[in-house]
């Protein structure tokens, strides 16, 4: 048990629903959002939304006329499991999943690992992330905006536009032309997450420079 807010509030321990790697899981129970996992579309259907992290992630959406239901993509579902703040159940399945078993559902339904570590270390920074339309190097593009604008994102110009490259893979003159087109219909600044094989996330301005076809990137371990 744990006061907090002026009266005593049950916390969830990891043996209740999770195996939190490495951390107890210490989310209150009344911030615990729980969902299905749907394989079939790659997403997490809530039917318990809960908590302030909700208003930074998820959107609402139906098809062939059923409801509109408030889902997760596969990043946003795997890092509220990560945080302790999803019970993710498979379809038929009473038992929240492991935080193990949740990363083998979205990793085999085709998601970059790479991908999620970018994405996790831009939302661990307080940074609203989501996804933005095209991809690069076969990853989706997010549009991110900074931690003070996270009550009024939605509504707000993105702070930038983020891909994501692994550090082995080399930037192709077909790939800095690529950057020169993002570039050229983004309205705000392009940055990129490099991630080692260890998911050592190293983040970069980019400046393309449509003349030559090149792409200059200044590295930085100062987060952007």
């Amino acid at each position: 048990m744990a006061e907090g807010g002026g009266k005593r509030r049950r916390r969830m321990e990891v043996a209740e629903e999770y195996e939190l790697a490495a951390r107890p899981n210490r989310s209150r129970i009344e911030d615990v959002s729980e969902a299905t996992w749907i394989t079939r579309k790659q997403v997490a259907i809530l039917q318990q939304p809960r908590g302030k992290v909700l208003q930074t992630m998820g959107h609402m959406a139906g098809d062939d006329g059923a409801a509109r239901q408030w889902q997760l993509l596969p990043e946003e579902a795997l890092f509220m499991v990560q945080q302790g703040l999803l019970a993710m159940r498979n379809e038929k399945e009473a038992r929240a999943m492991a935080v193990t078993e949740a990363m083998d559902r979205v990793f085999s339904g085709g998601m970059s690992p790479f991908f999620f570590h970018a994405y996790a270390k831009i939302r661990d920074a307080g940074f609203v992330a989501a996804r933005a339309e095209g991809n690069f190097h076969g990853r989706p593009l997010l549009h991110v905006w900074k931690p003070e604008l996270s009550k009024k994102w939605r509504k707000s110009q993105p702070s930038f536009v983020m891909g994501v490259v692994r550090c082995s893979e080399s930037l192709s003159s077909s790939s800095c032309e690529e950057l020169v087109r993002l570039q050229s219909r983004s309205n705000c600044p392009l940055r990129m997450a490099m991630v080692d094989d260890s998911f050592a996330v190293t983040f970069f301005d980019v400046h393309p420079n449509p003349d030559t076809s090149g792409a200059a990137g200044n590295p930085s371990c100062e987060f952007p």
